[in-house]
This record gives C-alpha cells, structure tokens and sequence, in this order.
C-alpha cells in the first residue's frame, strides 16, 4: 500500500523515518512507526509504539499505552 503524504509528513514532524499499513479501525486507517534510525542508519531505542490514524483527510497521533491498547484489536 502506498502510504498517503499526509501520513508521511504527520511521522516526519514527530521525528519517525516511516510508517507501514496496519489495518482499518472505526472507519480510520491504522499506520505504526517502521522505527527511528540515526544519521548512519542504525536503529534508535524507541519505546512503546507510535500509530498514525487518518481518517476524513486528517491524522491523529496516538502512542503509549493506548497505542498498545489499540495494536491488541488487530491480532
């Protein structure tokens, strides 16, 4: 799935080097961060999970332990 430029720009502004497809919640599309790697492109310790929601043209970014919360409905 190509990742929409909104999502794109919305990781980029919170310092995440990129995002892939979760799934579809509540009429929204689900992206969570790929992982955040230095300038030599070594992976950085990140912490618990960051998801873009886009959902009517608009993002919301949602992290920590409803993040976690919210990745446990797609399993």
């Amino acid at each position: 799935m190509k990742i929409p430029k909104i999502v794109t720009e919305t990781a980029e502004k919170h310092g995440l080097n990129g995002v892939s497809f979760v799934g579809e919640y509540n009429g929204a599309r689900v992206f969570i961060e790929k992982g955040v790697t230095d300038e030599d492109g070594f992976p950085v310790p990140t912490g618990l999970p960051v998801l873009i929601l886009l959902k009517d043209g608009k993002t919301e970014v949602i992290s920590g332990l409803k993040a976690l919360e919210l990745l446990d409905r797609f399993e």
